[in-house]
């Protein structure tokens, strides 16, 4: 059986997804660069402006960019049935890989075989700073700038004085990017083309499945107290509202699991962002380490169970989202309030990015406050985000630099 309009089997397009899922290192910037080789290049299922119009349909939606954009292949040459299949297959070995982690991690975390493994935080700050540091280009206007500031401040700000306030924590960073997209949208003057043409008919069966699916599990977790309903109803909640990517996902996760819900430290919260940078595949499967970690304190059968947990309910709404919006995303991208709002989406991410970065710092600091010597997180933590400005090291080697140089510190 071949994919429509092209000569490549089922099978063939499956088996390209696999390899890609256990090969394809490095963020949606460096995954879209596979796609392209392997499905416009190599096999010709689509062509380099079909692949790049899918790409960037997927940029303007909240959820997995990288995920959105191999499902929307599946969805374009298959229908619904190849677009799950295309994201199972996908996300799998990410997610199985974590879960391992998960249960590794937990059981020697208190082994002297961690000290292997000591600067893995300083690297992981090292990333995020980074990460922040690469979506400058991005930044078109000087207005940019502002709100990336302004951003990182409310962030700081609100993560101190809603710490211990969980319904306020978990809604204040994607209010701060909504607030960045208004300020863009209504004050700031962007040139953008006119277009009065209506939207056209909706299929709503997908977001009144996604309102369904939130509220249920919002209803059943806070009346009955259930942690891993409630860890359903945030996790599901984050994928529903990230723009940006991964590295946006990461100050959402631990201002919600790690300031507010306690479920885990800083450092731990650190060393499984330090993981994920060696792992191929979406970087939204770090989901599964910070859900199978919140239940580390009832063993590993309920640590698999949050593994799940933050895999379904972290990719489940970018699913439902993008098979809503798939139909009539070349109107809603033309759209003067879309175009006008996206340069102040980017601009709060970053400054969301640089929030993180200094939070993931303060427990850093506060983990190593008992050492003398702080040399070696200093030179990682520098030589992380100068190894990724400055050369096109892969990820998995900083990570394996990082663990020699524990190792000699």
């Amino acid at each position: 059986m071949s994919l429509k309009s092209t000569n490549v089997s089922l099978s063939q397009f499956l088996k390209d997804v696999f390899m890609l899922s256990i090969t394809a290192f490095g963020g949606p910037q460096v995954h879209f660069v596979r796609f392209l080789e392997k499905f416009c290049d190599q096999r010709g299922l689509l062509t380099k402006v079909e692949l790049i119009e899918l790409y960037s349909f997927c940029q303007v939606l909240p959820g997995p960019t990288s995920t959105q954009t191999i499902t929307a292949v599946g969805l374009k040459l298959g229908g619904h049935k190849l677009a799950i299949l295309t994201l199972v297959i996908w996300i799998i070995p990410a997610s199985l890989l974590m879960s391992i982690i998960v249960i590794g991690y937990s059981q020697l975390k208190n082994s002297d075989l961690l000290n292997y493994f000591s600067l893995v935080p300083a690297m992981a700050v090292g990333f995020l700073f980074a990460a922040a540091i690469k979506m400058f280009p991005l930044i078109k206007k000087h207005y940019g700038f502002y709100l990336i500031t302004l951003g990182a401040c409310l962030a700081l700000v609100s993560s101190q004085l809603f710490s211990k306030n969980t319904s306020l924590t978990s809604i204040v960073l994607p209010i701060i990017l909504f607030l960045s997209a208004f300020i863009s949208q209504k004050f700031i003057n962007i040139k953008y083309t006119p277009n009065n043409k209506p939207l056209g008919k909706l299929n709503l069966k997908q977001l009144f499945l996604i309102a369904t699916i939130f509220f249920s599990f919002v209803f059943v977790g806070n009346v009955f107290d259930i942690k891993e309903v409630l860890m359903f109803e945030n996790t599901f909640r984050l994928g529903s509202l990230v723009f940006g990517g991964g590295q946006v996902l990461i100050p959402l996760m631990e201002s919600q699991f790690v300031h507010a819900k306690h479920y885990l430290t800083s450092v731990e919260f650190a060393h499984g962002y330090g993981f994920i940078q060696a792992l191929p595949g979406p970087v939204f499967s770090f989901s599964t380490f910070v859900n199978g970690m919140a239940l580390q304190e009832k063993g590993v059968w309920f640590q698999l169970l949050g593994c799940l947990i933050g895999t379904v309910a972290i990719f489940l709404p970018g699913l439902l989202i993008m098979f809503f919006a798939y139909p009539i995303w070349g109107r809603i991208k033309t759209y003067p309030f879309v175009q006008r709002s996206l340069d102040g989406i980017v601009a709060g991410a970053v400054g969301l990015i640089f929030a993180a970065g200094i939070l993931l710092s303060f427990g850093l600091i506060e983990s190593i406050s008992h050492k003398t010597n702080y040399f070696g997180e200093i030179f990682v933590l520098i030589g992380t985000i100068l190894l990724i400005q400055f050369t096109k090291l892969p990820s998995p080697f900083i990570v394996l630099l990082t663990i020699l140089a524990s190792f000699l510190f």
